[in-house]
């Protein structure tokens, strides 16, 4: 049937070379084709031709979305298309898309603005009800055994599901009960059969809290189940990269290379190798064809801050700092804390660095990390006293 359509739609345009259907269908046929740049190229000409019909903008989106790059652009889109008098069947996963896109920039406020706005009859209520859950989690630490109570409803409930065991993992995470956490994962994979969410979800725990040979195990499984997982490959190289198999993740860099070279998780892993081999400029030059990723991502903001502080991009690198949120908002981010620290060892600022340092104290119950990462710095800083 596909082939079918494909064919009239071809002919369409032999008849008419600015029909808007078969304009839609040629570009939609080019980007599963992997023939990006021509896709888009139709898909523009198309919104030319009739700015008001929601296809072109609804394929642009899904191009952006499933392929992983321009966040902000796959919203934009999204929205012309909702916007729209569109069929319900189209409306549903788009709100599920938006949702998920909100949520990977840190804007919780548009995702719950999203969900008080829709139709409610329209969505499903288990995906609905563990959404405004974990949003009010977030949103007030007041709301938070509440939340709790509701997802564990809804997973009582519709046990092979996986939204309420992602949910509720990630505010146990939010309040640093890892082990909690990774129960609740754990369950989640068996009863929801393996879902790949929670499995990239577990071993993004079990490498936070440096159980690296667990989550080796846990990838090997993800790849028996879903080899070609972007996600899957883009963490073990980031694995490999942390305990320095320069070799191995490079490997798993060309893997992700192969699967989908335009993703924004294969330019940001070729950004983080060429920082560790200190090239700099070659660095450099990738974030700033790729400049989107820095807008939303406060880890690749940070790595951008400290490449423009070693090629001496002293106006860059001042103004991406103004961007960045306070220290102390930073306390649930350890990964962004240590990026933080990272930078003001490079600008040899003592009282910030410090500032970090007595941050993550605070939340890092590890005396022996903390005193290990105060050395290197006093060493890197080279104005303390290395003996205190």
């Amino acid at each position: 049937e596909e082939d079918s359509l494909s064919r009239c739609m071809t002919r369409l345009l032999e008849i008419d070379p600015n029909n808007y259907l078969g304009l839609c269908s040629k570009a939609n046929k080019h980007i599963k084709e992997k023939r990006y740049d021509e896709g888009l190229q139709i898909l523009e000409r198309a919104i030319e031709i009739n700015p008001d019909h929601f296809q072109a903008y609804c394929i642009r989106g899904d191009y952006y979305y499933f392929i992983r790059v321009k966040p902000i652009e796959t919203i934009n889109n999204y929205y012309k298309v909702i916007e729209q008098n569109i069929p319900v069947i189209l409306l549903v996963p788009i709100v599920s898309r938006l949702f998920d896109l909100y949520m990977s920039i840190n804007d919780v406020n548009n995702a719950h603005n999203l969900l008080n706005d829709i139709d409610q009859e329209f969505m499903d209520l288990y995906e609905l009800q563990s959404r405004l859950s974990y949003i009010q989690a977030i949103k007030g630490h007041d709301q938070i055994n509440q939340s709790i109570k509701q997802l564990k409803e809804l997973m009582r409930h519709s046990p092979e599901k996986s939204e309420a065991y992602l949910y509720l993992a990630n505010i146990y995470t939010l309040q640093k009960s890892n082990k909690v956490a990774k129960i609740i994962l754990k369950e989640g994979v068996l009863a929801a059969v393996n879902n790949e969410d929670l499995m990239i979800n577990l071993i993004h725990l079990e490498t936070a809290t440096e159980n690296h040979e667990k989550a080796v195990v846990i990838i090997n499984k993800l790849f028996e189940l879903y080899p070609e997982s972007q996600k899957g490959h883009f963490m073990r190289a980031m694995l490999w990269l942390e305990i320095n198999e320069i070799q191995k993740c490079k490997d798993d860099y060309n893997r992700l290379k192969k699967i989908n070279d335009q993703s924004e998780l294969y330019e940001y892993l070729g950004m983080r190798i060429l920082m560790d081999q200190k090239q700099y400029k070659k660095a450099e030059k990738m974030i700033e064809k790729h400049n989107e990723l820095i807008l939303y991502d406060i880890n690749a903001r940070i790595y951008t801050i400290i490449c423009y502080i070693k090629t001496k991009k002293v106006k860059k690198h001042k103004e991406l700092i103004r961007t960045m949120p306070h220290i102390k908002e930073l306390k649930d981010n350890r990964m962004a804390l240590e990026g933080m620290l990272a930078i003001y060892i490079e600008m040899k600022d003592e009282k910030k660095a410090k500032e970090i340092i007595e941050i993550m104290k605070t939340v890092n119950p590890s005396e022996i990390e903390v005193e290990y990462i105060e050395a290197m710095m006093y060493r890197d800083i080279n104005k303390l006293d290395v003996s205190e």
